[in-house]
């Protein structure tokens, strides 16, 4: 869900996406004001793919859209048949756990985009009537607008990107470029090392569209929410 605001010239679209790995998390998302969560487990090796029990419990929690992180295991987003496998497993099974969106990225080992695997996982995730979020694999690309590109020719709704740096202020730059390259075709998200201090930097940039736990332990609080919000909201 993104929101879209308006005034007598020009509607603004803004989006802030809380990244959780438990129900807490979702609930303070909400109660601050955030328009999505994204769920993982085990954050601290990037996120992977969320238990069907901890899938339930956060969907039963919120009444925000769920999008479910699906990456099998953490280290490179290069990955074999039976992992594969397993990651269209994860897709088919979403909407009926409840979520609304799923997350994934695949890349091969020359450092571009799996375009024959990504393509078959959005047609897959669309068959189930769910949203796709291309996630920060793309930060790994050898090339990131070759990536871009190749993305957006798949079909994914989102590209959740730091502009391939190590944070979103290193990359604010690029990221700003990466929009204008996409040019509404999908949606460029500013995510890794989004914290309230440096959200007025991005927003005056023109980055609207926002990801992260906010916090460096993942603890996020509803005022830190409420205050991305704020900024993205003005």
């Amino acid at each position: 869900m993104d929101v879209t605001t308006s005034d007598s010239v020009t509607p603004v679209r803004w989006s802030f996406e809380v990244c959780a790995e438990g129900s807490r998390a979702c609930r303070v998302a909400e109660e601050g004001g955030a328009t999505r969560v994204e769920l993982c487990a085990r954050l601290d090796i990037g996120g992977v793919t969320p238990s069907v029990e901890l899938i339930q419990e956060c969907v039963a929690a919120t009444s925000l859209p769920v999008h479910g992180m699906v990456r099998p295991r953490g280290g490179s987003f290069v990955y074999s048949n039976s992992e594969f496998a397993e990651m269209e497993n994860s897709v088919r099974m979403a909407r009926g756990l409840g979520l609304s969106g799923v997350v994934f990225g695949l890349l091969l080992e020359n450092g571009s985009v799996d375009v024959a695997r990504t393509s078959s996982l959005v047609a897959l995730a669309k068959a189930e009537g769910l949203e796709v979020t291309f996630h920060r694999a793309i930060d790994e690309a050898a090339i990131i607008f070759d990536a871009l590109e190749d993305v957006i020719r798949c079909g994914a709704d989102r590209i959740l990107t730091s502009g391939g740096a190590v944070d979103v202020v290193r990359g604010a730059e690029v990221l700003v470029e990466m929009r204008r390259r996409a040019a509404e075709r999908v949606v460029v998200a500013a995510g890794g090392g989004v914290r309230v201090s440096n959200v007025p930097l991005l927003v005056g940039m023109g980055l609207l569209d926002l990801h992260g736990t906010l916090a460096a332990d993942g603890a996020v609080k509803a005022e830190d929410v409420r205050a991305v919000v704020r900024e993205l909201r003005t």
